[in-house]
């Protein structure tokens, strides 16, 4: 007869654990014939031999650094409490918050719309097209260029009209830019530069221009400019950079995919605005009211474009999407920029049957469960784990020790360009030279990091910043005379001086102090709420030991 614990799981198992299985053990081939086994049930839901080997696997896979988690009864433990989260998120109703809602909407649409867009979008990106695509785009261009620096777009209009009627370009720059680095120069910037060291909307409109050619005004950081092409050169690009543009070109030609995809896909199934519900919405957003949400703005074969949908996307946004909509074209043209798009490839995804296939389907319910789960847990976490700023005053006060500022180590230095040079300089210090002195006159390193006697603080997190001075730093003994030790810059010859790590102040900690006390509070309370769940829920959960036994060949209760 099998044998089944029901209400031990918490009691009755917690002196029984299971010896540890190596990861062969856990793929052997008499494992595998129990792998169907049910081990477990809760709440009505099986858990089967398998679900355990696959966490197990998972876990040793991940955690692999910090040793073996094979475990078994701690991996049980953990589809066991999973699934009584579950059954809390039902009876918490988490499937019908706003969370749940917001979030496995845009998980369906990212599952539906990526697989719909892989099979009727494959597009790849050939070497002819890229070589084509650097010279169009300029990729292989470099540009000097010469720049006229304005307040103002009407005053870069006015110039750009000066010059455009037959004004020499380096007088008006010499009378009106206001950028005195090169308006001395008739704006010549003195260099030559690729696109990709420019911004982007700035690349764009420069690197189309010829030589000779003079763009139109162009904000740059809160002025305007003028530029003309003065010089260009070409050069090969590197595989790095061949590879970036193959990206872009292959980003560019999916969209333009996309877009065409989308216009099909309108009229196949009848897209038509609904230009009473278009207009409404104008009136509301210039109300400030709020639209109904089942207002109807665009239909087709099938379904509707609501205002709900609308306000979801822009929550999606960074920028306002409704900003400035005054009338019901300008917001036709943002549902069909914004929104459309996704609704009619998710429609043309469902239509296909790509939500019923296996894959896809399977994902989707583990997103289901996953997000049921987070949502509790954060419901949960919000009413259990408040923290004040008393709260976190107290902590601060009582782990004062583990606000400490990373170690600053002060150091003399004289940096050097050759290892003679630093050797003799050791030698006139060991004889009772005066360090500071030989520092304030030999040393190249510069007056902005160092005091004229050669003092200076490092921190380890400065390593990029010296060039292999904050390695040998750290492993030095303080007070010694150390070097010459080879740097990137030259040759250096140092002396530790101290090393502290100084308090923060309460203002300092305070950000980091709230985030450590949040999350003891949250893993105290999360553990806490836990076990109240496996006491409430203990009738529904049923362990089968004899099923554990054959399918991981051991005895559950042997010590």
């Amino acid at each position: 007869m099998e044998r089944r614990t029901r209400s031990g799981w918490g009691r009755s198992w917690a002196a029984g654990f299971l010896s540890v299985l190596a990861a062969a053990v856990l793929w052997s081939g008499c494992a595998r014939e129990e792998s169907g086994a049910v081990v477990a049930v809760v709440g009505g839901k099986a858990i089967t031999a398998q679900e355990v080997r696959d966490l197990i696997a998972r876990r040793l896979e991940k955690e692999r650094e910090a040793g073996p988690a094979d475990r078994v009864t701690e991996h049980l433990q953990t589809l066991v409490d999973a699934e009584l989260l579950l059954l809390e998120a039902g009876e918490e109703r988490i499937g019908d918050s706003p969370f749940y809602l917001r979030r496995m909407g845009r998980l369906r649409r990212d599952k539906l719309v990526g697989a719909l867009e892989a099979r009727r979008l494959p597009l790849t990106v050939g070497d002819d097209e890229v070589a084509q695509y650097i010279e169009r785009k300029g990729y292989a261009r470099a540009i000097r260029t010469a720049d006229i620096m304005v307040p103002d777009r009407e005053t870069a209009e006015r110039v750009h009209r000066l010059i455009e009627e037959g004004a020499d370009f380096a007088d008006v720059a010499r009378r009106w830019s206001i950028n005195r680095e090169t308006a001395a120069q008739g704006g010549d910037m003195g260099r030559f530069a690729t696109r990709y060291q420019m911004v982007p909307a700035l690349g764009d409109e420069l690197f189309t221009l010829p030589v000779g050619s003079v763009s139109k005004p162009v904000p740059v950081g809160g002025y305007h400019a003028i530029f003309k092409v003065l010089a260009e050169s070409f050069f090969e690009p590197t595989p790095q950079q061949r590879q970036l543009v193959a990206q872009e070109l292959g980003r560019s030609k999916r969209q333009a995919a996309r877009d065409s995809l989308v216009a099909v896909l309108g009229q196949e199934y009848g897209l038509e605005r609904d230009q009473d519900g278009l207009a409404k919405f104008v009136e509301t957003l210039a109300s400030g009211a709020e639209s109904p949400p089942d207002r109807v703005l665009h239909r087709y074969d099938g379904g509707e474009i609501t205002a709900a949908d609308v306000v979801q996307a822009a929550r999606g946004i960074r920028e306002d999407i409704l900003a400035g909509v005054d009338d019901a074209g300008k917001l036709a043209a943002v549902v069909e920029r914004w929104v459309v798009p996704d609704v009619l490839l998710i429609e043309a995804a469902v239509r296909e049957g790509i939500e019923e296939e296996e894959e896809v389907s399977r994902w989707l319910a583990e997103m289901r469960r996953q997000t049921l789960i987070t949502g509790l847990r954060g419901k949960i976490l919000q009413q259990r784990a408040k923290v004040t700023d008393e709260d976190v005053r107290e902590y601060f006060e009582a782990n004062r020790g583990d606000f400490l500022h990373p170690e600053q180590i002060e150091v003399e230095e004289i940096l050097v360009e050759s290892e003679s040079e630093a050797a003799e300089l050791r030698r006139r210090i060991e004889a009772g030279a005066d360090f500071g002195a030989l520092a304030g006159s030999r040393s190249l390193r510069p007056p902005e990091i160092r005091d004229e006697s050669g003092r200076f603080h490092v921190h380890r997190y400065e390593s990029p910043r010296f060039g292999g001075l904050v390695e040998a730093v750290v492993d030095a003994e303080a007070g010694e005379l150390t070097g010459p030790v080879e740097v990137e810059e030259g040759f250096t010859l140092f002396r530790i001086l101290s090393r502290e790590r100084r308090q923060e102040t309460w203002e300092e900690a305070r950000a980091r102090a709230t985030s450590k006390l949040r999350r003891q509070r949250q893993r105290q309370a999360f553990n806490e709420y836990m076990q109240e769940l496996r006491e409430r829920y203990d009738s529904q959960v049923e362990i089968r030991r004899d099923a554990l036994e054959a399918a991981f060949g051991a005895d559950p209760q042997s010590g």
